[in-house]
């Protein structure tokens, strides 16, 4: 067993994470999650013995939002999305942090942000060195990320978005362990203009900025601000998702009538997608916990499916083209 490296004795510790098989057998993938965990299983290991409190914490990976790693329910989770830059495509993976999974009690964690797939070991060590240095006793992951919130949280991980030219740093255009370009299908790269690729990532940069304020009113309590907030980001989403195609379109009504026209009546959006904006839109949703927690839920699957979208509608444009 020594001489087939299976004596490492990962077992109960960070290094034992638990990843679904991601892009390597799953259609639905979207990072590789088994390259990340052999990725950063490599990373920790290098860094030697590890405090107690680190060593015991759990880390889960999925390919893409569904759960099939159980990210949701980890000290540090990540499911798979995709990003792009300059017309190419990222890999990615939306950072959850603070689930629980003990005392008979699952609690999920909190949803922060995405960062670029090649980053994510940096950003767990300045999570676990921050969390080892600032913990109050004998403080809990879950408990310190709720401690601290989602503002404290989101700034400790938000260098780790920034995208690097592919000129200065080819690798993070490459998901792990796959020398290829990294890509969500089959339709290349620079199939949109450079001025509507800028365009989209500044409109779906509100949205972001729109959901992450519903995250801390909800926090604060402020039920009927976080349903407020997480209906502006879905509108804000679809909104980006149209001026790929029509870059003068103005006002809500409008958004929502060329998003319908445009995307969610002809097949390029999900139908269960688009029935959370149309739902938030049209009904007034009473300012409570579990509502807000809903429609916040949903927009955050709403901003997935706009990338998503986007990348099949560029591919049909290309197809047709073609």
């Amino acid at each position: 067993l020594k001489a087939l490296g299976l004596t490492k004795g990962r077992a109960g510790t960070i290094k034992d994470m638990t990843a679904c098989p991601g892009t390597d057998t799953c259609k639905l993938g979207t990072s590789s999650s088994r390259g990340l965990a052999f990725g950063l299983q490599k990373h920790l290991e290098e860094k030697g013995k590890l405090r107690p409190e680190i060593e015991s914490l759990k880390i889960k990976m999925s390919g893409c939002y569904n759960s099939c790693g159980q990210h949701h329910l980890a000290d540090i989770g990540f499911y798979g999305v995709a990003r792009k830059k300059d017309g190419r495509d990222v890999p990615h993976f939306q950072v959850v942090l603070g689930g629980r999974w003990s005392q008979e009690e699952g609690s999920y964690g909190l949803p922060i942000t995405a960062v670029t797939s090649k980053s994510v070991p940096a950003l767990v060590d300045k999570l676990t060195d921050h969390y080892s240095a600032n913990r109050e006793g004998e403080e809990t992951f879950h408990a310190y990320i709720k401690r601290i919130g989602k503002k404290e949280a989101k700034a400790l991980i938000d260098e780790f978005r920034a995208i690097p030219d592919y000129d200065d740093a080819p690798e993070y255009y490459q998901d792990w362990f796959d020398h290829r370009a990294y890509s969500t299908g089959d339709k290349g790269v620079g199939e949109c203009a450079g001025e509507v690729v800028t365009l989209f990532e500044l409109e779906i940069g509100k949205a972001d900025f729109e959901y992450f304020d519903g995250q801390v009113a909800l926090d604060e309590k402020k039920y009927d601000e976080a349903i407020e907030y997480a209906t502006k980001s879905m509108l804000a989403a679809a909104g980006a998702l149209v001026k790929v195609q029509n870059k003068d379109v103005r006002g809500d009504d409008e958004i929502r009538k060329e998003f319908s026209e445009r995307y969610s009546n002809n097949g390029l959006f999900a139908d269960k997608f688009a029935r959370y904006l149309y739902d938030a839109l049209d009904s007034k949703r009473a300012a409570s916990d579990e509502n807000a927690r809903r429609t916040l839920q949903e927009a955050q699957l709403f901003i997935e499916e706009v990338h998503a979208s986007r990348d099949r509608a560029a591919a049909a444009v290309e197809t047709k083209t073609n």
